[in-house]
C-alpha cells in the first residue's frame, strides 16, 4: 500500500511538472544525432513556438533541419557537430531562428544536454526557448544606437547651454 501510495505521488508530480513545462516558453526536444536530427519526442508546448503538434514532428515526418530557416542550417549543423565532437557536454550556440507553419520566423536559443548513459548515445536532449521578443528589441536598440551616434556625428558646431537664470554657457 505505502509503495502505492510513493508510485501514486510520483506520478502526480511527474504530470505536475509536465503542466508546467508546457506552460513554459521552454520547448523540451529528444532529437537523433544523425543528419536532419529526426524528432524523437517534444513536449506539447512545441505548438506555440513552431504551430505543429508533437505528432507531426515525431519519427520523422518533419525533421528538426527543416525547421531550422535555411540561411541558419549550415551554422546550426556545424556547431552541433562540435558540440558532439566536445565529448557531448552541455552547449548552447548563438541564438538561430526556426520557420514556423506559417513561414513566420521564430528567433531562438537552445541548450543542448549531454547523453544520460551508453544506452542514450546517438540522441540528443535539448531545450529550445523563443526569444524573439528579445532578439525584436536588441535590434531595436542597436538600429537606434547607430541613428543617434549618426545625428550626434552630424553636428559641426558648438553646443551652448542655456541657463534660465544666466544666460548663454
Amino acid at each position: 500500500a505505502d509503495e502505492r501510495r510513493q508510485r501514486g505521488r510520483a506520478e502526480q508530480r511527474l504530470i505536475e511538472t509536465t503542466e508546467v513545462l508546457n506552460r513554459s516558453p521552454a520547448v523540451t526536444f529528444v532529437w537523433r544525432d544523425e543528419p536532419g536530427w529526426l524528432i524523437e519526442q517534444v513536449s506539447d508546448n512545441v505548438r506555440r513556438l513552431v504551430g505543429y503538434t508533437p505528432d507531426e514532428l515525431i519519427g520523422g515526418a518533419m525533421p528538426f533541419a527543416e525547421l531550422i530557416h535555411p540561411d541558419d542550417r549550415h551554422r546550426v549543423a556545424a556547431q552541433r557537430g562540435m558540440s558532439a565532437r566536445d565529448g557531448g557536454g552541455i552547449g548552447s550556440h548563438p541564438p538561430y531562428r526556426l520557420v514556423s507553419r506559417t513561414g513566420g520566423e521564430v528567433w531562438v536559443d537552445e541548450a543542448l544536454l549531454p547523453p544520460r548513459d551508453e544506452e542514450d548515445r546517438g540522441r540528443i536532449h535539448g531545450i529550445v526557448i523563443d526569444i524573439t521578443a528579445r532578439h525584436r528589441a536588441q535590434t531595436e536598440v542597436r538600429r537606434l544606437t547607430q541613428l543617434s551616434e549618426g545625428l550626434l556625428g552630424t553636428i559641426n558646431d558648438g553646443v551652448g547651454i542655456l541657463d534660465a537664470d544666466d544666460g548663454w554657457e
